[in-house]
């Protein structure tokens, strides 16, 4: 599951609003002109970023800003050897070799925040963040000893403002590349074929000023079509709207609004103590002339017994299948809605409070077709849970004042 597009459609600063403020997990790929980066989230942070094109690495990173020496790299080379590469340089120094966590997280961190306010000066190409569910899939990213990976991430608002001027680190000390050519000379620590230290080797190469090709991703920008997530250039005003105490009430409609770009049909569930009621719905048409509204308001399924929506309440997440007309509240919702049974149904939470509140149905009758790309969605409804969740303690530090002057006229 992916959400694409152009960078013409959608600012980076955009993107990374939306990635902070659903708090997702996953990695957003940025391609211009042939050149590709990533920045790695967890849980809508900061923690990584990864650029092909990049002439320093983590290792004279630390060594040109001080905050490590040449024989603790060794060290932790030799160390990183005998683990087979699986640990992150930055995190075995702190970890093993007891140097400062504090000062190796602030370099890394600038490097990090360099490489990302890079990526603002790219107006046009691709984009493509693709969601990763599982705190295994993010791990995975992260086992490169060389990337620069934060413990804290950063919060990518942070990033969208304009960057502090540039302080004196910039290019490598004097003295850097006779500390280097002295590691390079280290065969013991450099052999051929050893991933690891062939990347140490070409920041090497760099420095003493020996030729070094760095390869570089073929293809531009705009020689493949792009198909964006369906309601993408919808995302960016439609969170604005949710932003405007003025439209709390409506935040139904928009949810509704938002789904109609992805999909036929739509009917809006409340979830209540005991029942999940129908609230409101697009799309549906009934042969037998009861209008559709009325009947989706009829709609009542107990949460206690068996079906897809207790699924989703219980679980909070997003699911994608067909109805089962072997589970009698599931046949009684396409019952409901005119007994035929879509190709695929979509069924999405909105959480409010650490609760589900709102359940979106969704399916493509009459058209005999599956539901499209939901990211775009998916983000919208978790934005539209924020949004309910701030009215409601809006509304009850509202009530705060009136409470205390009733208490003291008392």
């Amino acid at each position: 599951m992916s959400l694409v597009g152009r960078l013409e459609d959608l600012s980076l600063g955009d993107i990374l609003q939306i990635i902070a403020l659903s708090g997702k997990s996953g990695v957003l790929t940025l391609s211009n002109r042939g050149n590709e980066s990533r920045i790695i989230f967890k849980n809508g942070q900061i923690i990584s970023t990864l650029n092909p094109g990049e002439k320093e690495n983590i290792a004279s990173l630390l060594i040109r800003e001080g905050v490590i020496n040449l024989p603790i790299l060794k060290d932790a080379v030799s160390h990183l050897r005998t683990i087979k590469f699986r640990r992150n340089l930055a995190w075995i120094l702190s970890e093993r070799f007891g140097q400062d966590q504090d000062k190796i997280e602030s370099a890394v961190r600038r490097f990090v925040e360099k490489n990302v306010r890079r990526l603002f000066e790219w107006k046009d190409g691709l984009f493509n963040f693709d969601l990763k569910e599982t705190e295994e899939e993010i791990e995975k990213l992260t086992i490169d000893p060389l990337q620069p990976l934060l413990r804290k991430g950063i919060s990518p608002p942070a990033l969208i403002m304009p960057a502090p001027a540039p302080g004196q680190a910039g290019s490598p000390s004097d003295n850097l590349a006779e500390l280097f050519k002295g590691f390079a000379a280290d065969e013991a620590l450099s052999p051929e074929g050893d991933e690891f230290l062939a990347s140490v080797r070409k920041e090497i190469s760099r420095t003493t000023g020996e030729n070094l090709d760095l390869p570089r991703p073929g293809g531009e920008a705009g020689d493949e079509p792009v198909m964006a997530s369906p309601g993408l250039r919808l995302l960016r005003s439609m969170v604005e709207e949710l932003s405007d105490p003025n439209r709390y009430a409506d935040i139904s409609l928009l949810v509704l609004r938002f789904a109609s770009e992805i999909m036929n049909r739509a009917v809006l569930l409340m979830v209540r103590k005991r029942v999940i009621a129908g609230l409101g719905q697009f799309g549906i048409r009934l042969s037998d002339g009861i209008n559709p509204e009325n009947r989706v308001r009829e709609v009542r399924i107990p949460i206690d017994e068996i079906s897809i929506f207790r699924e989703v309440v219980e679980n909070k997440v997003p699911i994608r299948r067909k109805l089962r007309r072997a589970n009698p509240w599931e046949e009684y919702f396409l019952q409901m809605l005119g007994s035929e049974q879509p190709e695929e149904s979509f069924f999405g939470p909105m959480i409010s409070r650490g609760q589900v509140v709102i359940i979106l149905y969704g399916d493509n009758l009459p058209e005999r077709r599956r539901i499209g790309d939901s990211t775009g969605l998916e983000i919208f409804l978790s934005q539209a849970g924020l949004a309910m969740e701030k009215a409601f303690l809006e509304r009850k530090l509202k009530e705060v004042p009136t409470l205390g002057k009733e208490h003291s006229h008392s």
